[in-house]
């Protein structure tokens, strides 16, 4: 829609025609949005450590021994809204979100979930939601795992639990 002209004293001034950009304008737009928040994540995380792009993680074992080191067990909880609620006790261990990638410290860390052989969440916290998983038997195990992101061992065995679930 055009609008009619202004009205200044007694004299009309045309206004110019309001043109909308076309649809591949509209996407440059967008696409240039986009690009810039993303930019400003990937900054924001760049500042906070955390460089997803380029990580590394050293997923070799640490050997703990087999004296102080600690153990994991996995409960699964059906949640009513859908899915499971999944606890994991460590003793002896604690979670250490804030030190991620950092130096390793004996006793913390944080754990890997694993759902039928393939790694879906790095877990900061002893409570863990997971959406359905489809019909049939699934094998959920949780890995500890330190600042560096290496398995934790003892005694040559995966410090893991392992259970199975049926949907």
């Amino acid at each position: 829609m055009t609008p009619g002209p202004i009205v200044h004293e007694g004299e009309k001034i045309p206004m110019p025609a309001v043109r909308r950009p076309s649809m591949p304008s509209a996407c440059l737009l967008a696409l240039a949005a986009l690009a810039f928040s993303c930019a400003g994540v990937a900054a924001d995380e760049a500042a906070a450590g955390h460089d997803h792009h380029h990580h590394h993680h050293d997923h070799s074992p640490l050997d703990l021994g087999t004296k102080g080191a600690p153990s994991v067990s996995l409960k699964a909880h059906r949640d009513p809204m859908g899915g499971w609620n999944l606890h994991i006790d460590t003793p002896g261990f604690r979670f250490a979100p804030e030190h991620v990638n950092q130096a390793n410290v004996a006793g913390e860390g944080h754990a890997h979930l694993y759902v039928d052989g393939v790694k879906r969440a790095r877990l900061y916290a002893p409570w863990f939601h997971v959406d359905a998983l489809g019909a049939g038997e699934h094998k959920l195990r949780v890995t500890l795992n330190a600042n560096s992101h290496q398995e934790l061992y003892s005694g040559g065995k995966p410090i893991q639990a392992e259970i199975v679930v049926k949907e």
